[in-house]
C-alpha cells in the first residue's frame, strides 16, 4: 500500500517552499545571533576585565608612589603617622594586587603579579627594617629613601600598565573587527536570504501563474469551439489532475459535437430529397398538370412552395456549414473585381429594402484592386450582411453599404440604423444558431447560421470579420480581404 502523502500536491509544495523561506529566515537570524554573541562576549570581556584591570594598575602605582612619600616624609620629620599611612598604603596596594591575580587570563600575567607582589613585600621589610633601626636610635641614611628595590618595582608596574594599555586596544580592535565582521555577515546573510526566499516564492508563483494561465486559454478555446484543444501538465498535483479532467471533458464535448454535427448533416440530407420531391410537385400542381387549381387551391400551394423553399434554404446552410466546418466546402477562387460583386447583392436586397421603406445607400470607392475570391461566395456574405441589417431596422431607416482600399486589404461594411446589438450578445454573434433577443433588435431573429457561414466564408479567404454596434447606435458589420497574396484553396483556380 502506498504511503497516502506520498503524492506530491499543490498545498504541500506551497508549505515546502514557504517553509524553506522561513528556514533561510530563521538561519540568517541564527547566524546574526551568533555574530553578537560573540561580540558580545569580547565587549563584556573588555568592560569587566581588562578595564578593571587597567584601573587596578594605575591603583597600585598610586599606592607605591603614595607610599614612597610617606617614607620620605617618615624618615626626615621622624613622625609615626607617616609610618601608619605608609602601611595603610601598603596593604591596599596587597589587596589590589591579590584582587589583580584572581582576574589574570594567563600564567605571564600571573608571574608578573606575583612578581609584583614579592618586589612590594620586599620594599615593605626593608623599610620596616629600617624604620627598627630608626627607633632604636641608630642613624638612617636619607640616601636609602627610597631603596633600590623600589626602583624595580616601579618599572615593573609601568610596564605592566603599558603591557596592559596595549592589550586593551588590541582588544578594542578585534572588538572593532568582530562588529564589521558580524556586520558584513548579517547583511549577506540576510542578502543571500532574501535572494533564496524571493527566488522560491517567484519559482512557485511562476509554475502556478503559467498552468492556471494555460487552463484560462483552454476554457477560452473550448468556449470557442475549439475542442482538440489538450493540456499538457503531468504532474501529479492538483493542478495536473484539473488539467486531465479538462482534456476528458474537451474529448467528451468534442465527441458530442461530431455527433451533433454528423446529426445534423445525416438529417439534412434525408430531409432535402422529400422536399426537394415536394417542392417539384408543389410547382406541377400550380402548372395545373394535374388538372384545374381552384384560386383557394392557389393559394395553399403558395404556401406550401414558400415554406418549402425555407426549409430547403435552412437544410442547404446546415449541409454547408457541416462542410465548411469540416474544411470540405470548395471555392471556385480566381481574380475578380468587388464592385460587380456588390452590386448584385445590391440588386438582390433592393426590393426588400423598398417593401419596408429603407433607404439604400452605397460608398463604393472607385478603382478598388482585383482580388482573388470565389465571387458566389463573397455575394453571399454580403447578401447575409444586408439582409440583415435590412431586417433589423426600422422603416424610413438607412443601410449604408461601403467598400474602401485599407493597408490591411479591401474593407467592406454594412452598416444599419437599427437598435444595434447589446455588448454581451457581440462576442457570439458569430456562433452558429445563437439569435439576439428580438425584444432587444426589434425584429424575429432567423436560424442563427448566416453569419457563422460568413464567418466561415472570409476566414477561408485568409480575411476576417467583426461587429462594432452599442445599443440604440445601429450596427456596422464589417470584413477585410487581403490583396496581396493568392489563396491555397480546394477546388480553386
Amino acid at each position: 500500500m502506498p504511503y497516502p502523502f506520498a503524492k506530491p500536491s499543490l498545498a504541500r509544495k506551497i508549505i515546502l517552499g514557504y517553509s524553506i523561506v522561513v528556514g533561510l529566515a530563521m538561519a540568517s537570524g541564527g547566524y546574526a545571533i551568533y555574530n553578537f554573541s560573540v561580540l558580545n562576549n569580547i565587549t563584556e570581556t573588555v568592560l569587566r576585565r581588562d578595564l578593571v584591570l587597567a584601573q587596578s594598575r594605575s591603583d597600585i602605582l598610586e599606592h607605591l608612589i603614595a607610599e614612597a612619600r610617606n617614607e620620605a616624609k617618615y624618615f626626615i620629620l621622624k613622625d609615626p603617622d607617616y609610618l601608619s599611612l605608609f602601611r595603610e598604603r601598603g596593604e591596599a596596594f596587597d589587596r589590589t594586587v591579590k584582587r589583580m591575580t584572581g582576574m589574570a587570563a594567563g600564567p605571564d600575567e600571573r608571574g608578573a603579579l606575583d612578581k609584583t607582589a614579592s618586589l612590594h613585600a620586599a620594599y615593605a621589610e626593608d623599610v620596616s627594617a629600617r624604620a627598627a633601626r630608626l627607633a632604636e636610635g641608630k642613624p638612617v641614611s636619607l640616601d636609602e629613601v627610597p631603596p633600590p628595590v623600589f626602583e624595580e618595582l616601579y618599572g615593573l608596574i609601568t610596564t605592566m600598565i603599558s603591557d596592559g594599555r596595549r592589550s586593551l586596544d588590541a582588544a578594542v580592535t578585534v572588538s572593532n573587527a568582530q562588529a564589521d565582521r558580524a556586520r558584513q555577515a548579517t547583511i549577506l546573510a540576510v542578502v543571500l536570504a532574501g535572494l533564496a526566499s524571493s527566488s522560491i516564492a517567484l519559482v512557485i508563483v511562476r509554475s502556478i501563474h503559467e498552468r492556471v494561465r494555460k487552463l484560462d486559454e483552454g476554457t477560452r478555446q473550448i468556449a470557442s469551439g475549439n475542442f482538440a484543444y489538450a493540456l499538457d501538465d503531468p504532474s501529479p498535483d492538483e493542478l495536473g489532475s484539473l488539467a486531465r479532467s479538462f482534456n476528458q471533458m474537451a474529448e467528451k464535448l468534442g465527441e458530442l459535437d461530431r455527433m451533433k454535427a454528423d446529426f445534423v448533416s445525416c438529417l439534412s440530407h434525408e430531409l432535402r430529397s422529400p422536399l426537394t420531391s415536394l417542392k417539384e410537385a408543389t410547382s406541377l400542381m400550380q402548372d395545373q398538370v394535374a388538372g384545374p387549381v381552384t384560386p383557394k387551391q392557389e393559394r395553399l400551394l403558395k404556401i406550401i412552395e414558400i415554406d418549402a423553399d425555407k426549409l430547403l434554404r435552412l437544410i442547404n446552410d446546415l449541409l454547408d456549414l457541416s462542410k465548411m466546418e469540416a474544411g470540405m466546402m470548395p471555392l471556385n477562387v480566381h481574380p475578380a473585381r468587388i464592385e460587380e460583386v456588390l452590386k448584385h447583392a445590391v440588386q438582390e436586397i433592393q426590393p426588400l429594402a423598398v417593401g419596408k421603406g429603407i433607404h439604400m445607400v452605397s460608398l463604393i470607392s472607385p478603382n478598388l484592386p482585383v482580388i482573388r475570391m470565389d465571387e458566389l461566395r463573397i455575394q453571399q456574405v454580403v447578401t447575409n450582411l444586408l439582409h440583415n441589417a435590412v431586417k433589423f431596422t426600422e422603416r424610413e431607416g438607412t443601410v449604408t453599404l461601403s467598400a474602401a482600399e485599407t493597408p490591411e486589404g479591401i474593407r467592406v461594411s454594412v452598416k444599419d440604423t437599427g437598435r444595434g446589438i447589446p455588448p454581451e450578445a457581440q462576442a457570439r454573434i458569430f456562433d452558429k444558431f445563437h439569435q439576439v433577443d428580438p425584444v432587444m433588435t426589434g425584429a424575429s431573429g432567423g436560424t442563427g447560421l448566416g453569419l457563422p457561414i460568413a464567418r466561415h466564408i472570409v476566414e477561408a479567404h485568409r480575411g476576417r470579420i467583426w461587429v462594432e454596434s452599442h445599443p440604440g447606435g445601429g450596427a456596422s458589420f464589417a470584413f477585410v480581404l487581403p490583396v496581396a497574396h493568392a489563396l491555397v484553396t480546394t477546388g480553386g483556380t
